[in-house]
């Protein structure tokens, strides 16, 4: 099996996100606003409503994190993601049960449907031994959209004890649908470090974001 490769380092985190045109700082942002409107939750809410507060917030920021760095905002499959099509790379975000932790593969709080799955796929060409079946997949391989192809990544948010932490990861496969293993997985911001508050020593001047009520018309 191949390494997972880890970026974890405050320069090495700043420098390969350089390369999706966003900053650590921005990508925070999306983090801190998904656990502020999951904190808006109140008791007379729906059960769900937390979990639904968090992703609908988490989507929203991150496509207005990544608009300006010219990702085009694409819903298919009933799946919301973030694309750029001249990187061909797609984002999608996730809660997951942790994020950050070297020895644990971050798992989806929700069973990673046929969708999904479907998606992590079709971003990776597969190799096979015997001529024909390789024939049968470069053939499948070359009918897909330039979307479909794009590699795909999720930013994995998790929500522990009023703190959020959150990485920026490119799983393999899917497994009895839990994410498997990961190509690469970038830490952007570790448990303990965003709390509720969102007071975040991020070393930047921009404002922080203000997280404002969700409110439900009759």
């Amino acid at each position: 099996m191949l390494k997972t490769k880890l970026v974890r380092t405050a320069s090495d985190v700043e420098s390969r996100l350089a390369n999706f045109g966003v900053k650590k700082a921005d990508v925070v942002k999306i983090a801190l606003s998904s656990l502020g409107a999951r904190n808006d939750s109140v008791l007379d809410d729906p059960r769900t409503a937390r979990g639904q507060f968090s992703y609908i917030y988490g989507v929203r920021t991150m496509r207005q994190v990544f608009a300006p760095a010219g990702y085009e905002r694409v819903s298919k499959q009933n799946i919301e993601s973030v694309y750029h099509a001249a990187m061909a790379l797609k984002i999608m975000f996730q809660t997951v049960d942790m994020a950050c932790i070297e020895s644990q593969v971050p798992q989806a709080i929700s069973e990673i449907g046929a969708g999904k799955e479907t998606v992590i796929e079709n971003a990776q060409r597969q190799l096979y031994l015997f001529a024909h079946m390789q024939a049968d997949e470069e053939k499948k391989h070359g009918a897909l959209t330039a979307f479909d192809k794009a590699e795909a990544w999720y930013l994995c948010t998790a929500f522990v004890n009023g703190s959020v932490s959150c990485e920026l990861s490119r799983p393999r496969g899917v497994v009895e649908k839990q994410f498997s293993e990961f190509f690469e997985r970038i830490f952007i911001l570790r448990d303990g470090e965003g709390g509720s508050s969102g007071l975040l020593n991020l070393d930047d001047d921009a404002p922080r974001i203000e997280i404002k009520p969700i409110v439900l018309k009759r």
